[in-house]
């Protein structure tokens, strides 16, 4: 695939692994209220309104942040130049003629793209990937052509 420098690419999570990722914060938001409607049942807070009070605000605090992170996508993007990618707070940007080789590791069930610089850096990529934990964003079936993708963009806009 030849694209002119003016041409740009994104990688995003599929729709199946957006879910995923949103229903695994959910399941964590509530192990972590669970764990507090112990602890209250514990020490007795919970025969005073304000051992309900607390549960509710933790419930609430637990729904914003989940609903946060839910938000959050992360996004890698090829253009001429180089490759750019963001998750959040994490950012990065590096350009072909830094890139000494695209990989795809496997850690586990998961695997993800890794690009290897000229320097002996590592940079992973949020998106593609496949697989992970329990949390993790599950199965992309199209993770080997996005793949593909990335090393074309590579060998056709490194310098030679």
């Amino acid at each position: 695939m030849t694209a002119r420098s003016t041409d740009t690419v994104e990688l995003r999570f599929t729709t199946a692994q957006q879910r995923r990722f949103r229903w695994g914060l959910l399941g964590i938001a509530a192990i972590v209220w669970s764990a507090g409607v112990v602890r209250f049942t514990l020490v007795d807070r919970l025969s005073r309104p304000s051992g309900w009070l607390a549960l509710a605000v933790l419930g609430g605090l637990l729904a914003g942040l989940g609903w946060v992170l839910g938000s959050v996508r992360p996004v890698a993007g090829l253009d001429g130049d180089g490759l750019a990618w963001r998750w959040g707070p994490r950012q990065g940007r590096v350009s072909w003629a830094d890139v000494a080789g695209v990989e795809l590791v496997e850690r586990g069930t998961a695997r993800r793209v890794v690009l290897t610089r000229h320097d002996g850096g590592r940079e992973r990529l949020p998106v593609p990937l496949t697989g992970g934990s329990l949390v993790g964003p599950g199965r992309d079936p199209d993770l080997d052509d996005k793949v593909d993708l990335i090393r074309r963009w590579w060998v056709d806009h490194r310098p030679t």
